[in-house]
């Protein structure tokens, strides 16, 4: 069944007309910070909030009255959840990957299957969240975001395991240095005690 246009369900909203939950969710307007940005791009071409002037507080009244006209079905959506794609995430933490079911039981029982292995007391931290209908061709795309964090985070994480590298070797080098001077001199003071011992032999 297609959905109805994204900016007239909009449009509609803001003048308090009402549509069903699903249509409301399929907006992927889940956040007044998305709300707040589909706004902005829409009725203000993007412009920063120091570039709008008076008409800042006209994007925060648009987007707070849109806002609470969509809350309560996004809510209920994702508690519910739908056939389509669904968030396996650790409850506070970061977002462990997407997948597709039919339903929400079943997205958490294949959560469960693929991604308890991620993470310590799955029972307690463990939850999936409904994001939206589709099919697991989109999947991916939704990956896409989680996995360039995790690239970049493995990159810094190189990049201080490499510092770190540096700085052990510096230290392992120092450490060698001394133990070089210790048997340098040491050797040295042999040479110099049998010198003498060769000395007082012959004077004897």
């Amino acid at each position: 069944m297609s959905r109805p246009d994204r900016d007239e369900v909009v449009d509609g909203l803001l003048k308090g007309e009402e549509f069903p939950d699903g249509d409301i969710f399929d907006l992927e307007l889940h956040s007044l910070y998305q709300v707040r940005r589909y706004i902005r791009d829409r009725f203000y071409q993007g412009r920063r909030d120091n570039n709008l002037g008076r008409k800042k507080g006209a994007l925060t009244r648009r987007a707070n009255l849109l806002w609470k006209r969509v809350q309560a079905a996004v809510w209920k959506q994702k508690r519910i959840g739908a056939t389509g794609i669904y968030r396996a995430e650790v409850r506070w933490e970061e977002g462990l990957g997407h997948l597709y079911a039919v339903d929400r039981a079943e997205a958490e029982q294949f959560g469960k299957m693929f991604f308890a292995y991620l993470i310590k007391d799955v029972g307690e931290k463990f939850q999936v969240e409904f994001v939206k209908y589709g099919d697991p061709s989109d999947i991916a795309q939704l990956n896409d975001p989680l996995i360039s964090q995790l690239e970049r985070k493995i990159e810094d994480n190189v990049r201080t395991r490499d510092a770190l590298q540096k700085k052990i070797d510096r230290f392992q080098a120092r450490i060698d240095a001394m133990k070089l001077v210790e048997s340098h001199q040491h050797m040295i003071e042999t040479e110099i005690d049998e010198n003498l011992v060769e000395k007082t032999c012959d004077e004897v």
